[in-house]
């Protein structure tokens, strides 16, 4: 509350008042003062003896000029947390650089009703609080690091406080689950990276046979690339991001010249799974093709390798009772990239290498393909394409599989109000 100030008034403490006619007219001034000469003045009503300054702060904080009625209030209010074991909380969330974080959740705040807090358009969340230790807490925000603090409170206390949350403009996804924004997000751009395919799988004469034919399947493929620009995300709302797996590999198998001169098919590595986010997809190339044999006529044939981003390189192949040693191919990089940060890209979707034949050196897939199979040193199983580099898979060595097509990935660019 404030004390009148008058500003027209004789030094003995007369005040000046107005003498009225009937019709409202002003007829003159006069200076009027107490002169009841009093046996006891009594207690003067004003500030200092009504609601002083420091009392205002005790009961609500700050000084604010608020009335005794405002006073009664409070302490009813505090009486009210005292007896729910509450105490009352207004929190002020901002960015480092002091800018307000709008439409945030703040754990282990609660209004009135029991309901979840959210900051206002000025960064701040009223409510309440339990006492003794309590967390506050600001979590799964893709554009905030999580945030947590332990705090001592007093029931029937009121607390101010000021927390800095730190802001990030870039996130990367490299497992299926939910991402949310807060209101401090206007638009994002993302890549979306399709995962890798496996490598075809290799056929062989039976080791019964005094042949040496064998042909390889094909490597896997590079996950292609989708770019989307300028999405706009609304505030605390869940939305779904899933990785696409990789493709498995062919299994390799055994010529069987009992069942006529025909073709025979080694099986072809599968395609990459689907990645998704916001109602944009991208699927993974189709596998590697399996080698082949038609004793007939052709004999055997090496299988394709998958295209995609990089392609996976192609099988080799290696005819009659030969017992020579074949490299295979190395795939090729991808032409694509994906955001390594807000302002980066990097390499993505490297096909795979194909295995050799015989003792011959196993070749690399491009950057994220996988290499192949290496029996020199006793690894004949190809190696998976690398986890979030959308890799093609690299092919196996004569009786071992391929190995997994690399995973897919959601690269995101949040562009931040408070950057503006």
């Amino acid at each position: 509350m404030r004390d009148r100030t008058p500003t027209r008034a004789l030094e003995n403490g007369a005040l000046r008042y107005g003498v009225y006619a009937e019709d409202g007219s002003l007829l003159r001034y006069e200076y009027l003062a107490l002169e009841d000469e009093p046996a006891d003045p009594g207690t003067e009503l004003s500030k200092a003896t009504l609601l002083q300054d420091s009392t205002e702060v005790s009961l609500f904080g700050s000084a604010a000029d608020r009335t005794v009625d405002d006073a009664f209030a409070g302490i009813a209010g505090q009486l009210k947390l005292i007896k729910s074991d509450m105490a009352a909380i207004t929190l002020t969330v901002q960015d480092t650089n002091g800018k307000p974080i709008p439409e945030v959740l703040v754990q282990g705040i609660l209004s009135e009703s029991g309901q979840a807090v959210y900051t206002n358009a000025s960064g701040v969340a009223a409510g309440y609080i339990g006492q003794g230790s309590q967390v506050i807490k600001v979590s799964g925000y893709a554009d905030l690091v999580d945030y947590s603090e332990t705090v001592t409170v007093v029931k029937g206390t009121t607390i101010n406080k000021t927390i800095k949350l730190t802001t990030r403009n870039f996130l990367k996804i490299t497992a299926s689950r939910s991402v949310k924004f807060s209101g401090n997000v206007s638009t994002i751009d993302f890549t979306l990276g399709a995962p890798g395919s496996g490598a075809g799988g290799n056929i062989s004469f039976p080791s019964t046979m005094d042949r040496g034919d064998i042909a390889m399947g094909g490597a896997g493929a590079g996950g292609r690339v989708k770019e989307v620009f300028m999405k706009t995300v609304a505030a605390n709302i869940a939305y779904s991001a899933v990785i696409g797996a990789g493709g498995t590999s062919g299994t390799p198998m055994e010529y069987s010249p009992y069942e006529g001169a025909g073709w025979q098919y080694a099986p072809d590595g599968k395609a990459g799974g689907i990645t998704s986010f916001m109602g944009e997809s991208i699927s993974g190339p189709a596998g590697g093709k399996g080698g082949s044999y038609n004793g007939a006529t052709v004999g055997a044939v090496g299988g394709t390798g998958a295209q995609g981003n990089g392609n996976g390189a192609n099988g080799v192949r290696r005819d009659g009772t030969s017992n020579a040693s074949i490299a295979g191919n190395n795939g090729t990089a991808g032409t694509q990239k994906i955001y390594k940060s807000f302002t980066e890209f990097e390499d993505y979707g490297g096909g795979g290498g194909s295995a050799p034949i015989g003792g011959a050196q196993g070749m690399g897939g491009a950057p994220g393909g996988g290499d192949s199979g290496r029996p020199y040193v006793g690894q004949g199983t190809g190696k998976d394409g690398a986890a979030n580099k959308g890799g093609g898979a690299g092919g196996g060595t004569t009786e071992e599989v391929g190995g997994k097509g690399g995973s897919g990935v959601v690269a995101i660019r949040m562009h931040l109000k408070s950057a503006a």
